[in-house]
């Protein structure tokens, strides 16, 4: 083992971001749902040091992987008659991120998996809990320096939470754990003239006034490859959460309401249902779904070569400028005429809006050309109204229109723009997912 080495300086960074999308990051507890959210001892929402570790790795590690080694520490085994274990400790520290601003507020999610049919798939349904976007998180780094050799390796961690846009939790490739808006600030310690400034600092003192970094550049743009669709709602959507509200009066509460999101309730489709809709209908034009290979992900088992995740990413879409109605409905027996019994219920839907959806290349392979060529097909399917999203799909729910993509206006749907649209789409995908 090696001698440990005198640390000479101490340099903090604390990176303040925005919680811009549901961060969903278990606790690995089922007390609530079957998935509850990691809280801390206050019963406060968290995000912890090693996810931040992790995410913060992976993105470097594409970079430069020995750097990565020499700076977060490595354990290397060379196994021979006598076994030799090799460890490096890790320069790097980081901390849990807290919220530091906003009020947290956690909701309950469904999720289930559907068949071909649109019928869900036997235990395959599930619920958790999500922390709203909106909050404001506060996290630290810490790099030790036993010489003046060694580089600012902090800043480096922290260009990934300005440009790289790491992602938070689980169902990171469906609209979730994104950030927005972060900030770094920093502050050095000379240990070899004067500990005593260091032994007094207070990391979580909010009266400290901390450095801006002013190496930063603001306006630089992250590597992801994304495309942004502009969409219009025509007619109803129906993305439901079931509700367990007491009618009081001669008020009645809806049996069902449309998803929404934050104390304005904003209408959402969330990431996993324009991913499960779009790879449906993806798979219907020769993409393998579900398989190894296959660009949505994979599972198979608990090793891990057994499973993969999702090269492309949907995000959630918040809608705006349509309203609320809410629908009473009821099932007549075809042979009487009449009501079936129990079989009446009333939905809060939402009519109207337009929104935007994002979707994110996340590998460093090429999209091939029957991938680019099968979602531009899907995405002509959405724009033609074949595609639906959404329950009630056979009502006319869930039908939207592409007014644009990356900011270029697409052509009507009418039946001889067909092929133009396609082309349209296509070269937008073929542009961006190069």
């Amino acid at each position: 083992m090696m001698m440990a080495q005198r640390i000479t300086k101490k340099k903090y960074y604390k990176i303040v971001f925005e919680l811009a999308a549901p961060l969903a990051i278990g606790s690995g507890d089922n007390e609530s749902t079957d998935k509850d959210l990691i809280r801390d001892a206050n019963g406060c929402p968290y995000i912890p040091a090693s996810s931040i570790t992790g995410v913060i790795r992976d993105i470097l590690t594409k970079n430069d992987k020995d750097k990565v080694k020499e700076y977060f520490g490595d354990v290397d085994i060379n196994s021979g008659k006598n076994e030799d274990v090799s460890i490096s400790e890790s320069r790097i520290v980081f901390y849990d991120a807290t919220i530091s601003a906003g009020t947290p507020r956690i909701t309950v999610r469904d999720s289930v998996a559907l068949d071909d049919y649109k019928t869900a798939k036997k235990g395959a349904k599930f619920d958790m809990e999500v922390l709203e976007p909106g909050v404001e998180f506060t996290t630290f780094i810490e790099q030790n320096y036993t010489s003046d050799a060694y580089e600012d390796y902090g800043l480096e961690i922290a260009r990934v939470f300005l440009y790289e846009k790491p992602l938070f939790g689980g169902k990171s490739m469906r609209g979730y754990g994104s950030i927005c808006n972060a900030t770094v600030s920093e502050m050095t310690f000379d240990l070899s003239k004067n500990v005593e400034e260091w032994l007094k600092f207070d990391l979580y003192d909010t009266g400290i006034e901390w450095s801006n970094s002013e190496i930063f550049d603001n306006n630089k743009d992250g590597e992801l490859k994304e495309i942004t669709l502009h969409l219009e709602l025509k007619g109803g959507l129906s993305l439901r959460r079931y509700t367990t509200k007491v009618s009081k009066g001669e008020k009645s509460e809806p049996d069902m309401e449309q998803l929404t999101v934050g104390k304005e309730q904003i209408p959402v489709i969330p990431g996993t249902s324009w991913a499960g809709a779009i790879s449906q209908r993806m798979k219907e034009f020769g993409i393998i779904k579900g398989e190894k290979g296959s660009i949505f992900g994979f599972v198979e088992g608990e090793g891990k070569d057994s499973k993969a995740r999702s090269k492309i990413s949907f995000s959630e879409s918040l809608i705006q400028g349509g309203d609320f109605k809410i629908i009473s409905r009821n099932s007549i027996d075809r042979f009487t005429g009449g009501t079936v019994d129990g079989a009446l219920y009333t939905e809060k839907t939402y009519y109207g809006g337009e929104t935007d959806l994002k979707m994110g290349w996340h590998s460093n392979e090429s999209m091939t050309d029957l991938e680019k060529k099968a979602l531009a097909a899907a995405l002509t399917d959405l724009h033609f109204g074949f595609l639906s999203i959404g329950g009630e799909t056979s009502i006319g729910r869930g039908i939207f229109t592409i007014a644009a993509i990356d900011g270029k206006a697409i052509p009507e749907p009418k039946p001889e723009n067909s092929g133009e649209v396609y082309h349209v789409i296509l070269n937008a995908i073929e542009e961006v997912f190069k």
